[in-house]
């Protein structure tokens, strides 16, 4: 019987389901009708990764945010006391016994929320008293006055973990460079409870937000449905499948919203759905769409449906590297990335603890920014390897200019065109004028998964070895660019030679047995090819005024038709063959032009003079 009524619940959930889409339709466009052709426009460039919607940042603006924020924080009319139970705990009760102030006191954990609801001090006032319930139902008093870390973890939470069904992409997307969270919802995650998938959920988004360009740019989600794996999902029953999705924690009164997980903005959410699910298609779409209710995080979302490849088609249209989406075409779920970032998060928080440098270490994706030096892999691609390449390109020319110009006697301009001293200069440009990261991959580590390091300008032996790898690739480059000089500057001295033997050739003599014949003038200062055209009709599209059809010259054909007997066709042959050089053919054309032997015709009523 207890099977039966499971069976009745499930079929009265789907009935209710094929019931919402009309709810789902009504409700989106109530979102989008709230906002003006410019609101949307902009909400879509930002999806797109085309623009970021956050305001420019300044002094101002930041010190009156915090300076409001606090009032709004303190003020027991906006916030009613009774809520602020995690954040009076944490500033009245854990301070005195940690002797140690808490980190919600501090500027960089008031500016992410801020920047998180837009720099609207209200708002922001009510996420960060909400997280802090969250984060002290999930963690306990550690997460009220310290960030929340692996440690807090248990090992059975950490085996969740390790399942790898969250990931954070190691390459961030095109265009303004935003993060990437992957999801995975398969069988494997609907098996993990709900309070350790909240609790990994908030821990990563906390990471992510401790990059400062994240928190202004936000982050995107992509939501994978494995095709192979999707049965199995759907086998389970729709119940256990609302509850993998469920948007609140806790139950009763004091149940909280999951949205409160995020101290970061989202700024795309992919939930991307295997083409042969379109059922589930509108399953998902009606759960998550009313779930989330009236909310702008609503117009964030796209939904794609479509095979493997055209979902990753789809994903590049929004700037995300498909490559390294955690998922085979097989089914298989790939966590090499997500290994890495793992040990890589233990060795960061390690050297918190100890309060050691972190700066030769970057754990997440690189910037757009960074020039990456990786062995076998160029990253020919990537925005700021492309900026190397061109200033080494630049520098080439402006040695080979320099080193190639006999004028050049200055020994000053010489000497500062010397291979160091451009590399040097590169390297100026690049670590103090425009203050980019260079990151160069290390494998050699104990967990032998390898890691990006920050080279810094300080030290001593990174700057050997930037000069090393900029100094390989500048004499690349400068091999590249003299080969196709040379290259060049051959192609154009056969052709000059090859015009010049042209010019020495004498004039041909057709020698019959009657006569001799001399190619007239009219042939030598003829250009490569004859403009008139002679048809089998009788018809030409250049007719001479003196009533001649032949594109020869009258004078001198007449004149040597009398004393030769060789055919018109031979002497059009003849006047090709004697090909002069330019000063040549100038000085017989002027010579010409002092006969007044000039010609005209006509050709469709326009007159032209002819030599």
């Amino acid at each position: 019987m207890r099977h039966d009524d499971d069976e009745d619940d499930e079929d009265d959930d789907d009935d209710e389901v094929d019931d919402e889409p009309k709810k789902v339709d009504k409700l989106l466009s109530k979102e989008l009708l709230k906002l003006s052709f410019k609101d949307r426009n902009d909400y879509q460039e930002e999806i797109h990764g085309v623009k970021c919607l956050a305001p420019d940042e300044n002094p101002e603006l930041i010190e009156r945010s915090l300076y409001y924020l606090a009032i709004e924080i303190n003020n027991a009319i906006t916030i009613p006391v009774s809520e602020k139970n995690a954040y009076l705990r944490a500033v009245q009760e854990l301070e005195p016994i940690t002797r140690q102030r808490s980190y919600v006191h501090s500027k960089e954990f008031r500016l992410r929320f801020l920047r998180c609801e837009m720099w609207n001090p209200k708002s922001a006032a009510l996420r960060i008293i909400k997280f802090l319930n969250l984060a002290l139902d999930l963690f306990g008093e550690a997460a009220l006055w310290r960030p929340i870390t692996l440690s807090d973890f248990t090992s059975v939470e950490r085996r969740d973990l390790r399942k790898a069904r969250y990931q954070l992409l190691p390459q961030r997307a095109s265009g303004t460079g935003r993060l990437v969270f992957c999801i995975i919802p398969d069988e494997s995650l609907i098996q993990i409870p709900s309070a350790t998938r909240n609790k990994i959920m908030m821990y990563i988004i906390w990471v992510i937000g401790s990059d400062v360009d994240a928190q202004r740019k936000g982050f995107v989600i992509v939501c994978w449905f494995d095709s192979l794996s999707f049965s199995k999902i759907v086998s389970n029953g729709l119940k256990k499948l609302q509850g993998s999705f469920q948007l609140r924690h806790g139950s009763g009164p004091n149940a909280v919203s999951n949205l409160n997980l995020l101290s970061l903005r989202i700024s795309a959410i992919h939930l991307c759905i295997p083409r042969n699910a379109l059922y589930f298609y509108k399953i998902m779409r009606s759960i998550i769409t009313l779930k989330i209710g009236s909310h702008n995080i609503l117009l964030y979302f796209k939904f794609h449906l479509g095979t493997s490849i055209e979902l990753r088609y789809i994903l590049q249209g929004y700037g995300i590297a498909t490559d390294h989406i955690p998922m085979t075409y097989t089914g298989t779920v790939k966590d090499v990335y997500w290994r890495q970032w793992m040990r890589s998060r233990i060795m960061i928080e390690e050297n918190e603890r100890n309060n050691t440098n972190l700066d030769m270490i970057n754990a997440e994706a690189p910037y757009l920014t960074d020039i990456l030096f990786k062995a076998g892999h160029p990253f020919t691609n990537h925005p700021g390897n492309i900026y190397l390449i061109n200033l080494i390109q630049a520098k080439v020319t402006q040695q080979y200019k320099v080193n190639n110009n006999s004028t050049t006697t200055n020994t000053n301009t010489k000497q500062s065109m010397k291979t160091k001293t451009l590399i040097s200069d590169i390297i100026d440009d690049i670590q103090h004028t425009n203050k980019v990261r260079v990151l160069n991959w290390n494998t050699k580590s104990k967990d032998n998964y390898g890691r990006w390091e920050h080279l810094l300008s300080s030290n001593s032996k990174d700057q050997k070895l930037i000069f090393s790898k900029i100094e390989w690739l500048f004499r690349v480059h400068r091999k590249s660019y003299t080969k196709k000089k040379e290259t060049s500057q051959n192609n154009r001295k056969e052709r000059c030679d090859n015009m010049n033997s042209a010019s020495d050739v004498p004039l041909l003599q057709v020698t019959s047995s009657t006569s001799t014949f001399v190619s007239p003038p009219c042939a030598r200062i003829s250009d490569r090819r004859s403009t008139t055209i002679d048809q089998n009709g009788g018809t030409f599209l250049f007719q001479k005024q003196d009533g001649s059809g032949s594109g020869n010259c009258s004078s001198c054909c007449k004149s040597s038709n009398n004393n030769t007997t060789t055919t018109k066709k031979e002497h059009h042959q003849q006047g090709r063959l004697n090909e002069l050089s330019l000063h040549q053919r100038d000085h017989d054309r002027n010579n010409y032009d002092n006969n007044n032997n000039h010609y005209s015709s006509d050709f469709f009523g326009m007159k032209f003079n002819t030599l």
